[in-house]
């Protein structure tokens, strides 16, 4: 396994509800991200339907337009990544295999020869949160478990936006091993502070790197990018601009992780506290 590779971020805008314009976007994006010898691509959280289709449609019309694991867009998606030999990961609302009234908030990782795993975001926010009202948990159904991805790349985890704040879901899946630690958002303006104190926490705490790939804007809706890779020592190595279009280039060093859990060995040290209540 080659010790580098070369990330792109795309901090794009969508197209509410807008499914074939958003994937030739994302095409394209792919093409130009080839050029520049991109290894992995990262789209935002729900970028293939657009994030501000919540809320803004009935639940009805919202079921229209999610998309199924065998559907054109990700075939489209398949091929070209084989085309290229390139990865991707990219957020849709995804439709269960088996129930077509349910709808996952969902990450999909791509490569060359197909569908390499799927993430379904475990924790939807819903309903007011400080200036923000959100409405995941109803039109989502939550996912149930945490995976990584082994690949030749090396080993990759993924959560989706508010899974940030939960210092449990990257911890799990850096204790599985994961070295690069992949988060999809879409992430209110308002809400950026947050986001700014949590995000070097969290790959500080995990040894790992942190790839955050936040929405720009969406129509009248602003969210405030600032798309970043974030070294393991909590270092930023690269930021894309604050609430406007814009995409990132990062070179990565797996031996970073190496020599972060040697000098930082908090995965090593944790331990398993049995805990006792008393009344």
């Amino acid at each position: 396994m080659n010790n580098t590779i070369k990330i792109a971020l795309a901090q794009i805008s969508p197209s509410s509800g807008g499914i074939s314009h958003n994937l030739d976007k994302a095409k394209e994006f792919m093409r130009k991200a080839y050029i520049e010898r991109a290894n992995l691509i990262i789209f935002p959280e729900m970028y293939l339907s657009g994030y501000t289709v919540i809320g803004n449609y009935n639940s009805k019309d919202f079921q229209n337009i999610a998309i199924n694991i065998d559907d054109s867009p990700i075939i489209e998606l398949i091929q070209l990544c084989s085309k290229l030999d390139v990865h991707l990961i990219i957020g849709l609302p995804l439709r269960d295999s088996v129930s077509n009234n349910v709808i996952y908030n969902a990450a999909i990782f791509l490569g060359p020869d197909g569908v390499i795993g799927i993430h379904k975001k475990i924790t939807l926010p819903n309903g007011n949160y400080r200036r923000e009202r959100f409405y995941e948990g109803e039109y989502f159904k939550p996912g149930d478990h945490l995976s990584v991805f082994k690949t030749s790349m090396g080993i990759f985890g993924i959560f989706i936006c508010y899974e940030l704040f939960m210092p449990e879901i990257p911890r799990q899946l850096a204790v599985q091993g994961a070295e690069y630690l992949v988060c999809l958002a879409a992430g209110p303006a308002s809400q950026k502070k947050g986001f700014d104190m949590f995000l070097p926490v969290r790959a500080i705490e995990n040894s790992a790197y942190l790839i955050f790939c936040n929405l720009p804007q969406e129509g009248e809706k602003s969210f405030f990018g600032s798309s970043r890779i974030i070294m393991p020592n909590g270092r930023i190595l690269h930021q894309a601009k604050m609430g406007e279009e814009d995409w990132i280039i990062g070179e990565l060093d797996q031996k970073e992780v190496e020599r972060a859990r040697l000098y930082y060995p908090n995965l090593k040290d944790r331990k398993a506290l049995e805990m006792v209540t008393f009344e």
